[in-house]
């Protein structure tokens, strides 16, 4: 993810001209923003993932005002693995370390303002290194 950051832009639809920018880049710097959605509480939902200096790639997702593009909420999602590697070694033989890559896959909100998101997490248990799937509820609140 070096390089990117997770961006969502709103754009007037008459005109195409930027109304407001929201970016953020996790506290390492990278991202990206997936799937956008609005929801009946009056929300713009964004999920995606970020890099964090801590455990490479976290899931995130954030509720933004469609009108202004401020931040209301906040939430990632990090497995158990805490790992220092977030990029395989191509020159290394091997299988190498396990990486800490924790994914955002999808998410639906219901008309009671849940909001259910679908992750991959990475996590480390007592027999190894897994990656898990996950299904998380959240309340979506303004």
């Amino acid at each position: 993810m070096d390089g990117q950051m997770f961006t969502v832009i709103r754009l007037d639809g008459t005109t195409g001209a930027r109304v407001w920018a929201y970016h953020t880049a996790g506290t390492a710097g990278g991202g990206f923003a997936r799937q956008l959605q609005l929801t009946a509480q009056g929300l713009l939902l964004a999920g995606g993932a970020t890099r964090d200096v801590r455990s490479c790639d976290n899931a995130l997702v954030v509720a933004l005002d469609p009108s202004t593009g401020a931040q209301v909420w906040s939430r990632t999602f990090d497995g158990t693995l805490v790992a220092k590697t977030c990029h395989a070694d191509p020159e290394a033989e091997g299988p190498g370390p396990p990486i800490d890559d924790d994914e955002f896959g999808a998410m639906a909100t219901d008309a009671d303002g849940r909001l259910f998101v679908g992750l991959a997490l990475v996590n480390r248990t007592a027999t190894g290194v897994h990656t898990m799937g996950s299904i998380r509820r959240v309340t979506v609140r303004r």
